[in-house]
């Protein structure tokens, strides 16, 4: 009786394992056909964030879509996602296509030197 009472155990512990393993490999909730603009914005550090709101200003004219789309994520609130972003400083602007990080702005950066990069990468099609 023993023994069975540990096998299952085991059998639980593995189908736990197994379901979380799924749910890790899909790592971010969005389209991966679909270039993604992600946003890492912490509000409580809001005042280093001006250059990033006249970013996405910008980059809302030429690609409404793209930023229609795009997601905000609390650095604070979301370290599932970090490990997969890789990102060490806020605030931030991050584009993901099929799983991939194709463009990565962060930190204290001017307008133009945010909009570049990822102006660049979502006019590649």
């Amino acid at each position: 009786m023993k023994g069975f009472s540990t096998l299952i155990v085991i059998m639980l512990l593995l189908i736990i394992v197994s379901c979380d393993s799924l749910k890790s490999s899909d790592v971010l909730p969005f389209d991966k056909n679909v270039k993604q603009l992600i946003f890492l914005s912490d509000e409580s550090e809001y005042q280093y964030e001006a250059a990033y709101y006249d970013a996405l200003i910008e980059l809302k004219k030429t690609y409404p879509e793209a930023v229609k789309n795009m997601k905000t994520i609390n650095p604070n609130r979301s370290g599932e996602y970090l490990d997969f972003l890789t990102i060490k400083e806020n605030p931030a602007i991050i584009v993901v296509y099929n799983n991939e990080i194709v463009a990565t702005v962060n930190g204290e950066e001017t307008v133009e030197e945010i909009v570049q990069p990822i102006a660049k990468v979502l006019e590649d099609q």
